[in-house]
């Protein structure tokens, strides 16, 4: 099972610097998230899946999800580590324009 402090590990050490997790309270969560201009629905709903992993809800993997999906399950560490190349590669080039 993957936890939040083990993604924030995982995105430090493809970073090549600390990410550190904090943990608000779910109410200051949704306002702050509020205030930042989310919708109070999908602040409700993202609210919603981060109490599911709190629960555990998402500690397994059903077998279900690769025939679902066409394909194996992938690991956390190498999505995460595709989603900040894509994303350092696009801002290499918008700062070379």
């Amino acid at each position: 099972m993957v936890t939040f402090d083990d993604v924030a590990g995982l995105l430090g050490d493809l970073a090549g610097r600390p990410v550190e997790r904090v943990v608000l309270p779910d109410d200051q969560w949704r306002s702050g998230a509020i205030d930042r201009g989310m919708p109070a629905g999908a602040a409700d709903f993202t609210l919603g899946m981060y109490r599911a992993a709190r629960r555990g809800e998402f500690a397994v993997t059903d077998p279900l999800l690769g025939s679902l999906l066409g394909r194996t399950p992938r690991a956390a560490g190498s999505v995460l580590q595709e989603i900040l190349e894509q994303r350092c590669v696009g801002r290499a080039v918008t700062e070379q324009r």
